[in-house]
């Protein structure tokens, strides 16, 4: 969600780079890295992709930021399926479809994580004081 409010009031750019940075920062402390590629795809750039949520913006009158907060969350579903399914699928169970286990894997954190921002951005009090900063910047 963070990210996400970044991408609503600075732009996609900007969130972007923001993105990139908490991947780095969870490298940090929670490193899981096999190959070069797959580093990149699970820390910087699967994190990047929440910042795509700034090309929502034009949808934040009516919707608010969960546009933006879909939009990121399948950018970083995509980063996340393709190392699931290149450098991950030894994990499958036998004779289990690596499409399916990837998109069930990474599809079973990453939509309640979406569905909690979802709500988080729905309190009123929150969205009240987006509008606040909004007007200030």
């Amino acid at each position: 969600l963070p990210i996400v409010i970044c991408a609503y009031f600075f732009g996609t750019r900007r969130a972007v780079m923001c993105g990139m940075c908490v991947g780095m920062i969870d490298l940090i402390f929670k490193p899981y890295v096999i190959h070069p590629l797959q580093l990149l795809l699970d820390y910087p750039l699967a994190f990047a992709m929440l910042g795509l949520a700034g090309l929502a913006n034009k949808f934040s009158d009516k919707w608010g930021m969960i546009p933006g907060i879909i939009l990121g969350t399948f950018g970083r579903f995509v980063c996340a399926f393709l190392s699931g399914m290149i450098f991950f699928g030894m994990y499958a169970p036998e004779g289990q479809n690596l499409v399916v286990y990837s998109i069930v894997y990474n599809g079973l954190y990453l939509v309640p994580e979406a569905i909690i921002c979802i709500v988080l951005a729905l309190i009123p009090q929150i969205r009240q004081l987006a509008k606040r900063l909004a007007l200030q910047d």
